[in-house]
This record gives structure tokens, sequence and C-alpha cells, in this order.
């Protein structure tokens, strides 16, 4: 049968899962720069030298010049890491966080109906299975 499934990541910060949750296990699961949930797109979880990490976006605003050098300085304890040639984006992703979020993203979603995988249906998405 077909069930009518909301996404509650669009509904806003106060529902859903990674909502302002400090952390899964070990893993902090949100950014403390933008409170932004770490995903697999523009907020990777990136590592700086000092081992703080922060998500791509926060990091590229941070990214700047000084000494004719590029620098991300970390806003926990201020080291500086030198940015990479290629940008933010070759900074090292702190793995673990990485991994903790591309494991829930292929988990399958447990609702009210159980274990049920997602169908898109004339514009909307219905649970299908138990």
């Amino acid at each position: 049968s077909l069930t009518p499934v909301v996404n509650t990541e669009d509904l806003g910060p106060s529902v859903g899962s990674h909502s302002r949750t400090p952390s899964r296990g070990s893993q902090r699961v949100e950014c403390i720069i933008c409170y932004s949930s770490y995903d697999l797109g523009l907020r990777l979880p990136r590592r700086l030298y000092c081992g703080h990490t922060f998500c791509q976006a926060c990091l590229k605003r941070l990214d700047g010049v000084s000494n004719e050098q590029r620098w991300i300085p970390c806003p926990q304890c201020r080291q500086n890491t030198p940015t990479p040639r290629g940008g933010v984006t070759m900074l090292d992703l702190d793995l673990a966080t990485f991994l903790a979020i591309k494991a829930d993203k292929e988990q399958p979603r447990v609702g009210a109906w159980g274990v049920c995988s997602l169908k898109w249906v004339g514009g909307l998405f219905y649970g299908v299975g138990s």
C-alpha cells in the first residue's frame, strides 16, 4: 500500500532527526558556526590542521589572506591552517563524521509504518512496505 510521507527536514530547524542535535555518538552532526547539519553537498565536514571540524561553506567564508598567504583561522582555538592550492574543498574530510552522515543517508527510513522505501508518485513521496 502507498502511504504519504512528509520529509521532516523541509519543515524547519525544530523538526527532524538532525535539528540542534549536539552529537551522534562521538561525531557532531552540525557545524558549530552556522548550526546547519553536515551533508554530502556544500556542507561537508572539513577538518582544519588543529583537528577542529566545520562545514565547507563556513570555512570558505573564513578563508582569507594574511602576509601574502591564504589562511583559515580556527574559530575555536585561533590556530591558522594554510589554505590548500585547490581551496577549502581540498582540506581533509572529517572522515568519521562523513561516514556517519553517509550511513544515515543510506539507511531506510523508519516511521510509524515501520521500515519502508520511498516511491515518487504524482509529485509526492509515498512509503511502500510494512
